[in-house]
């Protein structure tokens, strides 16, 4: 499947067109569409372009099913609600050296890919968390990879915030690209 300079390729059999990932540009949080351009004649923040350019770039990527993080014995645990991605989060041990972020579980999970990225010689993709969601109860850890070199998919590193429990739900975007 090709959309501009990026090639997503399916990593599970059962997924189709319409479960490629697609533009940011399309996904804007309701709180920035909600918000007026200004107040009494005086501009907001969302006057300010960078903020909506950011958040307009790239590809989003979104959580294929229900995820439940909850605590047990061992600290927080994952689950998700389809088996078939049963391997999408998963739980990893503490990342040896890594800095935990500051208010962030010290356990680490990744999200797995379902799509590898071949991009054009010379292009490389960056992976970021989504941009300017703070609602989200995760910070993933950045990283730029050599999509002209390599289209498989990867993992991606990330916290949860400290003492969070509960459901992301299916269609939460996880990560940009």
């Amino acid at each position: 499947l090709f959309r501009s300079h990026i090639t997503f390729i399916a990593n599970r059999h059962w997924l189709k067109e319409q479960d490629v990932p697609f533009p940011a540009s399309k996904n804007i949080p309701s709180w920035f569409i909600k918000y007026n351009k200004s107040i009494n004649g005086s501009p907001t923040w969302k006057a300010c372009p960078a903020l909506l350019d950011i958040m307009m770039s790239g590809y989003m990527l979104f959580t294929p099913c229900d995820i439940t993080f909850y605590q047990n014995e061992n600290g927080i645990d994952v689950s998700v609600s389809e088996k078939k991605y049963e391997d999408f989060c998963v739980k990893r041990g503490p990342i040896d050296g890594f800095p935990v972020p500051d208010g962030y579980d010290n356990s680490s999970f990744a999200w797995v890919g379902i799509w590898g990225i071949e991009t054009p010689k010379e292009y490389s993709c960056i992976f970021i968390n989504p941009a300017n969601r703070f609602d989200l109860p995760f910070i993933n850890t950045v990283g730029i990879i050599d999509t002209d070199n390599v289209g498989l998919p990867g993992s991606l590193p990330f916290f949860i915030t400290k003492g969070w429990t509960g459901t992301i739900p299916k269609g939460t975007p996880y990560a940009q690209i």
